[in-house]
């Protein structure tokens, strides 16, 4: 079963969850980590499973494996009981909405007014008591006190060669660039705005002192409450970078998406921090505001860049893919914009400075 797949259950009784819970290694975090990267929206059910799994100390009261499963089986039998009589037999739906082409992923939960202290309640109940006793605990507690909260998601992709613009339910604006995805519940939580980023975003926030706006993108959660800012987080680049226009950021590094025992980067305006995947570590500096901020204008940038990175970002911009058939002159950099230029503008004075023909076959480029 793949983890998409996976309901509560599912984690409860996976093994390699399991032992990440109980005895967790730093592949097992970086196993999981991932997982949760890929599939975001399993995020709040993983945060459940482990909840439940990190109260019950099985060593200490001598509860036998059967017994374990038992316990377990017991636990997702009465949320689904449950979530049966409360909600609708579909848990995701994905539909149109009206004119916008983004996904609706609607994720429906039974869960307790007070999640965290009904989760804990669960932990706490399973210790040292009998699997008797369990099945009396649940036999009325839940539903007695569930309530359905319904978390509507939607994502927003953006494909090579194309640009959005979001705004979201509170008012913050968001450029998405290309090849780059958002995912956001339509509504926010009372306490906190979170979304996910994968790619690039330039983000308006809007300023509510009572809600942190949350961005989560791999090993970083970047922290504001009124500000605007790049998120540059490609899963195949070695770094994410965090650039701050207004106000101020902080960056967190994060493990199984909590925040780690490491003091955040605190950002003001003109200030960037590059965190590096395969380190760790994450280094603030100044920056070329142009360089991080003008693609949001529709502006293509180039700094000191070498034909291959001007190819690379030629390829993200057009939505093209080269061909190189001929020796490409690596010892120029080229530095300059483009606004409003077509590709085969930009390959006429490229060409000629780099010293190449081109060709253009609908979505290839054939340099030579």
């Amino acid at each position: 079963m793949k983890y998409k797949d996976y309901k509560l259950l599912d984690f409860l009784m996976d093994e390699d969850f399991q032992q990440w819970v109980f005895r967790a290694t730093e592949a097992s975090n970086g196993h999981w980590n991932r997982v949760i990267s890929k599939y975001p929206e399993k995020r709040e059910i993983i945060d459940q499973a482990k909840e439940v799994l990190s109260g019950i100390d099985y060593e200490k009261t001598g509860i036998s494996g059967s017994d374990k499963k038992h316990i377990l089986i017991n636990i997702q039998r009465r949320i689904t009981k449950s979530k049966e009589a409360v909600s609708t037999p579909h848990k995701y739906t994905i539909a149109q909405a009206g004119n916008d082409d983004h996904l609706v992923v609607t994720h429906r939960l039974s869960q307790k007014k007070d999640i965290s202290r009904f989760w804990r309640g669960i932990a706490a109940g399973l210790i040292g008591i009998s699997i008797i006793t369990v099945a009396l605990y649940f036999s009325g507690y839940w539903s007695q006190n569930a309530e359905t909260i319904v978390v509507d998601y939607w994502e927003k992709s953006s494909l090579k060669g194309e640009k959005r613009s979001i705004t979201l339910s509170d008012g913050t604006k968001i450029k998405l660039n290309s090849n780059s995805k958002l995912i956001v519940p339509r509504q926010f939580l009372a306490h906190e705005r979170k979304v996910t980023l994968v790619g690039e975003a330039y983000f308006e926030v809007s300023e509510d002192a009572s809600r942190p706006f949350i961005i989560t993108s791999n090993d970083i959660n970047v922290v504001v409450l009124g500000t605007s800012f790049n998120v540059r987080a490609y899963p195949a680049e070695n770094t994410i970078q965090v650039a701050v226009a207004t106000g101020a950021v902080s960056v967190e590094k994060t493990s199984d998406g909590l925040s780690v025992d490491q003091d955040p980067v605190l950002l003001s305006p003109n200030e960037m921090a590059t965190y590096f995947k395969a380190t760790g570590n994450t280094s603030k500096e100044n920056f070329d505001p142009m360089a991080v901020f003008a693609w949001k204008d529709d502006i293509l940038y180039f700094k000191d860049a070498d034909i291959y990175t001007v190819i690379e970002r030629l390829e993200q911009w057009y939505g093209v893919t080269f061909i190189v058939k001929t020796q490409l002159n690596e010892e120029k950099d080229l530095n300059g914009s483009f606004e409003d230029k077509s590709l085969a503008a930009i390959l006429e004075g490229l060409g000629y400075v780099f010293g190449f023909d081109y060709q253009i076959d609908g979505k290839v480029v054939t340099l030579k």
